[in-house]
């Protein structure tokens, strides 16, 4: 609607109607805890961090062979584990600041089950800031882990959201949430049983 005018008919069945809830925001009832941490090198034009976690199974689909006088009772494939399951964690960050370079994370891990495999640095051109005159320093970098014992990898427990090195998370679960079925796939339409949850 634009200067208190209406909109035509065949306009007004595709306006939303709109609300505004003011409140606090809130998680469940319990108190946010993460709290900024205030220090003349808290401010970042531009901090991201990213985690990815790839579980290998090392299963391997081979089709069976068959005569045309036979037909499949069961399934047309065969599942084979060709080795012991790996899993590989791989962390993408950028960080950006004016006039100062960015802290960047250390490529150590914190917990001795992940092994470094590969890191890569990936500095920017250093360019100037809306002002005209400061310069805006850019870094990105990917760290690559493998775990030593991936066959028992906890998906659950194991992952973690990234923090930003400014923000306070003292007391906050930054793992993933529970599994839950169902939410990105529906029941097998031939009625198969659902496979056992990977370890």
């Amino acid at each position: 609607m634009a200067h208190g005018k209406k909109l035509p008919p065949s306009q007004q069945e595709h306006v939303m109607p709109a609300s505004v809830v003011v409140g606090d925001v809130g998680g469940g009832g319990e108190a946010y805890r993460a709290r900024f941490r205030p220090s003349p090198n808290s401010v970042f034009t531009d901090y991201m961090v990213e985690n990815r976690y790839e579980v290998r199974p090392h299963v391997f689909a081979m089709p069976i062979t068959k005569t045309f006088s036979f037909s499949f009772q069961e399934s047309s494939t065969a599942f084979v584990q060709l080795a012991e399951q790996t899993v590989v964690w791989i962390a993408d960050w950028t960080a950006s600041r004016i006039n100062a370079r960015p802290d960047i994370p250390s490529s150590i891990p914190q917990g001795a089950g992940w092994v470094l495999l590969d890191r890569r640095y990936e500095p920017a051109m250093i360019i100037v800031g809306p002002d005209g005159r400061s310069p805006v320093h850019r870094v990105s970098g990917t760290f690559t882990y493998g775990r030593k014992r991936g066959h028992v990898f906890r998906p659950n427990t194991e992952p973690s959201h990234p923090a930003p090195p400014w923000l306070d998370t003292d007391g906050i679960d930054r793992t993933l949430g529970k599994e839950v079925q169902g939410i990105i796939d529906i029941p097998d339409p031939e009625g198969l049983p659902p496979p056992k949850p990977a370890r």
